[in-house]
C-alpha cells in the first residue's frame, strides 16, 4: 500500500490483520507536514497495522506524529518479519518503542535528518546487526533510553552528529566488540553500556567540549581512548 501524502489522519485498525500487506510506502507531503497516526493503546490493539504481520518492507518519506502524545508510537512493533526500512529525509523522529521485537531487522540505516531515536525504538531487535547513523546539520541529536537495548546480535554501530546517549541505551548488548563516540557526544546516560559482555574498547573522538558520563554498572573490560588526547 501507498499512503499519499495529501492524506492527513490513519486512524486505529486502519490496516489491521491484512495478510497478505508486505510493502507499505509513505510518500512525502509537499508542505512537509506530519501525518497523524492514531494510537490509543497499542495494550488494546488499536495500532493502525495491528497484527498485519507479513509486512517486510517499509518506505517512510514523511514525518509521523502521535494523535495522542502520552502513547507510545509502538506503530511496527513485533513485526517479525520486517526486514527493511528505508528513511525518507522528511522524518526527523523514530518514535518510542517503534520497532520493539522487530526480529527480522538485520542492518539499518538512519540518515542525518533524523534528530531523535526514542525511547526503545529497536529494543530487542535480537538480529540486528549493524546500525549506521549518518551525521546531520542540526544540533541536540539524541538516541534515547534503551533506544537498542537487548539487540544482542549486534556486532557493529557507527554513528556521529549525535550529542546525548540516553540511559541503557545499549545494555545488553552481548556481542558488540568496540564502539567509537564522535566528538559531538557532549553526554551519556547511565548504564549504558550494562551487561556488554564482549565489549573490549570504547574509543572517544576529540571534540569542541568534555563529555558527561553517568554511572556505569556491571560494564565490563572496557578500555578508554581518547584520539588526540
Amino acid at each position: 500500500i501507498t499512503i499519499p501524502g495529501s492524506v492527513t489522519l490513519i486512524e486505529e485498525n486502519a490496516f489491521s490483520a491484512c495478510e497478505n500487506l508486505a510493502t507499505v510506502t509513505f510518500e512525502p507531503n509537499s508542505s512537509n507536514t506530519p501525518l497523524t497516526i492514531d494510537v490509543q493503546s497499542k495494550y488494546l490493539n488499536y495500532t493502525p497495522f495491528y497484527d498485519s504481520n507479513n509486512i517486510t518492507t517499509l518506505n517512510i518519506n514523511r514525518e509521523l506524529v502521535a494523535a495522542n502524545d502520552y502513547m507510545p508510537m509502538a506503530l511496527f512493533e513485533n513485526h517479525s518479519r520486517l526486514a527493511n526500512i528505508n528513511i525518507g529525509a522528511q522524518m526527523k523522529t523514530i518514535h518510542k518503542e517503534m520497532f520493539d521485537n522487530c526480529i527480522g531487522l538485520t542492518s539499518v540505516v538512519i540518515p542525518g535528518n533524523v534528530t531523535t531515536i526514542e525511547d526503545y525504538a529497536f529494543e530487542w531487535c535480537s538480529y540486528l546487526k549493524d546500525v549506521t547513523i549518518e551525521g546531520g546539520e542540526e544540533r541536540g541529536r539524541k538516541i534515547g533510553n534503551g533506544a537498542f537495548s537487548r539487540c544482542t546480535n549486534l556486532t557493529s554501530f557507527n554513528f556521529t552528529g549525535i550529542s546525548t546517549i540516553g540511559d541503557y541505551a545499549f545494555a545488553y548488548c552481548k556481542n558488540l566488540p568496540s564502539i567509537k563516540i564522535p566528538g559531538s557526544v557532549d553526554f551519556i546516560g547511565n548504564n549504558t553500556f550494562r551487561e556488554c559482555t564482549s565489549l573490549k574498547s570504547v574509543n572517544f573522538a576529540s571534540g569542541e567540549g568534555s563529555v558527561t558520563i553517568g554511572c556505569m554498572t556491571q560494564t565490563y573490560a572496557v578500555v578508554g581512548d581518547t584520539e588526540n588526547g
